[in-house]
């Protein structure tokens, strides 16, 4: 093979890769701005961001820190608004699982699935200043190209 052609090989591998990352960060949905994080009595943590348009009331959450299949999972999660109740909707095995719930001013109750013991979880700012929105994205677009 002579240098012209390796050359020409090596410009058409660049030029793929950059035109995937193109078009990965083309599918990247709008986020919020800032992570919200929660802790628990035991070292659980709960890492939130508001995934598409507002109006669309999605996030994805992030757990840790839990003895249970969904430690360091990430979950795309509905958002149901009733009076002072909001609560966190996810789909476990095509049916409404409520994930969290978050009464007024008192925290948020973390429920996992098959789980009697319902968490109490506090905001914790130094946790949510740690969290890097788009390293989170990147997390759960990963994840769902897994599961695909």
């Amino acid at each position: 093979m002579n240098t012209a052609m390796k050359k020409n090989i090596c410009l058409l591998a660049t030029l793929f890769l950059f035109c995937g990352q193109i078009a990965f960060a083309q599918e990247r949905p709008e986020i919020g701005p800032y992570v919200e994080a929660y802790s628990g009595p035991k070292l659980e943590e709960v890492w939130m961001l508001r995934i598409g348009a507002r109006a669309a009331n999605e996030v994805i959450i992030q757990i840790a820190g839990v003895d249970h299949e969904w430690n360091h999972s990430i979950s795309k999660c509905s958002v149901k608004k009733d009076g002072a109740t909001t609560s966190y909707v996810v789909l476990v095995n095509d049916k409404p699982h409520t994930l969290l719930v978050k009464k007024s001013h008192t925290g948020l109750e973390l429920h996992l699935p098959n789980e009697k013991e319902v968490i109490p979880l506090t905001y914790n700012k130094e946790l949510s200043l740690e969290g890097n929105r788009e390293a989170f994205l990147t997390d759960y677009l990963r994840a769902q190209k897994v599961e695909k």
